[in-house]
């Protein structure tokens, strides 16, 4: 009898062990957090290191995401937004069916973009570029102009900007050479996003 009061003694004493460590742990997180609110961080801002400067943050093994406000397919041919930043410029791209037309991409994270390369398809394009962190306020980073390639000719572009902080990237197309019979009206080869590496 003694023994087992001696045994039921012992597992309580490490059940109250064992709550102390758990509290003390918690206790701890909380001390951490409170630092962390006053010296101005918080838990988001605590990050892994920054990104290589160059890097293509719209490219899709970077994690970015494209979406398009339309998609045309010819011959076999698909248009898939995703083909506006597969890093293939090889092919057409993303091919709008109508004009105006967008190509956005969202970046898996918020970066600091300075750099913007657009490559361009077989037609000319009147397009802007603009930059925004929630996809609902844009700022234009490059103004509307007309694409540099010449016509049923592919081609590309660098556009240096002011360094913005932004999670999407978005151009805009407002007119086409192609003929209003073409299927694909906005044609987008590849969409690039270059960050500094600095992390907004």
């Amino acid at each position: 009898m003694d023994r087992l009061r001696g045994l039921f003694g012992r597992i309580l004493l490490s059940r109250r062990q064992s709550r102390g460590c758990v509290a003390t742990l918690l206790c701890s997180c909380a001390l951490l957090f409170l630092s962390f609110c006053k010296n101005g961080l918080t838990p988001e801002m605590i990050r892994p290191a920054d990104i290589q400067p160059g890097t293509n943050v719209a490219l899709q093994s970077n994690g970015g995401a494209a979406t398009a406000s339309s998609v045309g397919s010819y011959s076999g041919y698909v248009g898939y937004a995703g083909r506006g930043n597969d890093g293939d410029t090889t092919n057409e791209g993303w091919c709008g069916t109508s004009i105006p037309a967008w190509l956005r991409v969202q970046f898996d994270r918020a970066y600091t973009i300075d750099t913007v390369r657009i490559h361009w398809g077989s037609h000319q394009q009147t397009f802007s570029v603009s930059l925004s962190t929630d996809a609902a306020s844009w700022t234009t980073v490059v103004s509307s102009r007309q694409s540099p390639n010449s016509e049923g000719e592919s081609g590309g572009q660098t556009y240096s900007i002011t360094p913005t902080n932004a999670r999407y990237i978005r151009v805009y197309v407002t007119a086409t050479s192609a003929p209003h019979s073409h299927i694909f009206q906005a044609i987008v080869s590849e969409l690039e996003a270059i960050s500094s590496g600095a992390r907004p």
